[in-house]
């Protein structure tokens, strides 16, 4: 169920992953918001999501972490680019 709430949470913000970059993200954001192992994460998150602060907080961590993977692919393609060249 915690999938869904993160799924709707993506979708509000207009962001479409991979199921790879999903799961990613999912074991990220449970880390660093502590939910990782505690009962109830889906209505944890669900909580967080309903509070202004937290939901600015949650949105900031998905935004950063977009652009570290946008990063990171884009200095893989430039080595993959001269090391295949």
């Amino acid at each position: 169920m915690s999938r869904k709430v993160l799924s709707d949470i993506l979708a509000s913000m207009g962001i479409r992953l991979t199921m790879r970059e999903f799961e990613e993200l999912r074991q990220e954001l449970w880390s660093t918001f502590g939910l990782v192992g505690g009962q109830g994460d889906c209505a944890a998150l669900d909580s967080m999501w309903s509070d202004p602060d937290t939901r600015a907080m949650i949105q900031d961590f998905i935004a950063a972490w977009m652009q570290r993977r946008r990063q990171r692919k884009a200095e893989r393609e430039a080595y993959e680019a001269i090391a295949y060249a």
